[in-house]
């Protein structure tokens, strides 16, 4: 994924003139795909950008030009570009990003922002006979992610999370599977010496590509959550979690959950969907 150019979209409504801004984003990201798929057909192929060329009788540096980076080809250079390939024909078809199943979100996890403290352990050394281990040093920021069937909001600020899935989510059945709801719990933290306010959510299923995910969402920082001062406050902890009903699963494979914070994309967590044969025998708990 290219994270220097991702912006959050709105669905166009009424006669209110689109941005500058987000018709260049689309643009940008269509050329993307359209690269993309060219350069994914040729390593496929086995060719070289040579025999690319004679194949379409231009020089080498005219299809070098052509193939260093995403630009806006006509519709007439990309059909020629796929067929001369491998013989490929363009069909088209269009998605509807912004009318997705819709994702609620609901309270965040406990509070809606609160600091915990904990140890500096970057110089902490343990010495045991003639080995002597050193801890790590504690990240700027890190996440996790609980995947489960349901979440519970229960008295006093407590949460239960029902079905909790543990690396994998085992599906005996044919794809695409529809589950009558589905659950995405996440959690992060930042250093509040290097607190960042815009930070944004992606959701990669398995049909998604690294260009595109089913959920890009900003991540909104309460305004009241200001860092503070006090050095015993080292991290600042946030949540949401994500309910989905229905969720569809077109096919096996990773559910990813990233989040962008200045520019670099974060693995906060990932679930496995692995198919398994209706004959197989699935473990449970004794």
């Amino acid at each position: 994924m290219r994270t220097s150019a991702i912006t959050a979209l709105s669905k166009p409504e009424g006669d209110i003139k689109i941005s500058v801004g987000t018709l260049a984003y689309v643009n940008a990201r269509t050329q993307l795909r359209a690269y993309s798929l060219v350069i994914k057909e040729l390593k496929k192929s086995g060719i070289t950008q040579a025999q690319l060329g004679k194949r379409l009788g231009k020089a080498p540096e005219v299809i070098s030009r052509m193939l260093n980076r995403p630009s806006n080809w006509e519709m007439k250079t990309l059909s020629e570009l796929l067929f001369a390939i491998s013989g490929t024909v363009l069909t088209f078809s269009i998605s509807h990003p912004l009318e997705k199943t819709e994702v609620k979100v609901i309270d965040p996890v406990g509070p809606a922002a609160t600091t915990i403290k904990l140890s500096d352990l970057s110089n902490v050394q343990i010495t045991r006979s003639d080995i002597k281990l050193e801890t790590a040093p504690a990240p700027d920021f890190y996440g996790n992610t609980i995947f489960c069937d349901d979440i519970r909001l229960e008295l006093e600020g407590k949460i239960t999370y029902v079905g909790v899935y543990t690396g994998s989510l085992l599906v005996k059945a044919d794809f695409p599977v529809t589950m009558p709801k589905f659950c995405i719990a996440i959690s992060f933290a930042q250093r509040v010496s290097l607190f960042e306010r815009k930070l944004k959510l992606f959701v990669f299923l398995p049909d998604d590509t690294d260009e595109q995910a089913s959920v890009e969402a900003d991540v909104q920082v309460p305004p009241e959550l200001t860092p503070s001062g006090d050095p015993r406050s080292e991290y600042a902890l946030m949540g949401s979690n994500l309910v989905f009903a229905p969720f569809v699963l077109e096919k096996p494979g990773l559910i990813k959950v990233r989040i962008l914070r200045n520019g670099i994309l974060h693995r906060v967590g990932s679930l496995n969907v692995t198919p398994i044969s209706q004959g197989t025998t699935v473990p449970t708990a004794s």
